[in-house]
């Protein structure tokens, strides 16, 4: 099939209910145009199919921009095997990589990645290294809003 037709497949089938699209989806993974793998990462995130991780996993390192779409995926599939990976992404090479994992992290509602974006603050990138912050920010903000209210109420 072509380029075009696979993402066109891809949008047709991200729009369906149900875990056997994100079955399809993944079958996408393998194909050979950069395009393609990200259109299909993408719509697992936007599925939140967490049997993807793996297999996300698995498509990193290929293409800085499949990176990319794959941390934003992975902060929206969220879980401790997708924080993992995330983790890993804050050492890679490629700035843009990073700073998608940052702000994935960032997203992900886990405060148990503080940590993570704490030492992430020390970037020598100055935008990496701000957006770190920031995205520790809104853990803390996030922790702080889920934590169970013990206070008088009037």
């Amino acid at each position: 099939a072509s380029d075009d037709v696979n993402l066109f497949a891809i949008a047709v089938v991200s729009a369906l209910p149900g875990a056997e699209c994100g079955d399809l989806l993944v079958r996408f993974l393998g194909d050979g145009n950069p395009n393609v793998v990200a259109a299909s990462v993408t719509a697992l995130g936007h599925l939140r199919f967490s049997p993807a991780v793996p297999a996300l996993e698995r498509v990193l390192g290929r293409d800085p921009w499949v990176d990319c779409a794959a941390a934003r995926s992975l902060g929206q599939i969220g879980g401790e095997d997708a924080s993992r990976v995330l983790r890993g992404l804050l050492e890679h090479s490629d700035e843009p990589v990073v700073y998608s994992a940052v702000e994935a992290i960032g997203q992900s509602g886990n405060p148990t990645a503080a940590g993570d974006l704490r030492r992430a603050t020390g970037h020598p990138n100055p935008v990496i290294a701000k957006a770190a912050a920031e995205a520790a920010a809104r853990l803390a903000e996030f922790g702080h809003a889920n934590q169970p209210d013990h206070g008088e109420h009037s």
